[in-house]
C-alpha cells in the first residue's frame, strides 16, 4: 500500500499544516499593513496629540486616526508596501 498514508502520517501533515497557518496568516496581515511610504508622515493619534512617522513605520488604526490615516493615503505618504 504505497499510494496510502498510514493515520500517523495523516496526523502528522495536518498538524505540520496547522503550525503553519499562524506564520502564513501574519505574512499575509504584514505584506497588507499600512506603511510610512513617503519620508515622512506627521499623523494624529488616537490619545490626541501627534507623531511623526517616518518611512518604513507600521500605519494602524490602533494608532492613528482613521482620518489622518486615510489624509495621508490620499496624498501618498502611507500604503501597502512594494514588493
Amino acid at each position: 500500500m504505497a499510494g496510502h498514508q498510514s493515520a500517523d502520517q495523516k496526523a502528522q501533515d495536518a498538524a505540520a499544516k496547522k503550525a503553519a497557518e499562524p506564520q502564513l496568516a501574519g505574512e499575509k496581515a504584514a505584506a497588507e499593513q499600512l506603511q510610512v511610504i513617503g519620508p515622512v508622515a506627521v499623523l494624529p493619534l488616537n490619545s490626541g496629540g501627534e507623531r511623526y512617522a517616518y518611512r518604513g513605520a507600521p500605519v494602524s488604526s490602533d494608532e492613528y486616526t482613521d482620518e489622518g490615516i486615510e489624509h495621508a493615503k490620499a496624498i501618498g505618504l502611507v500604503g501597502k508596501p512594494k514588493k
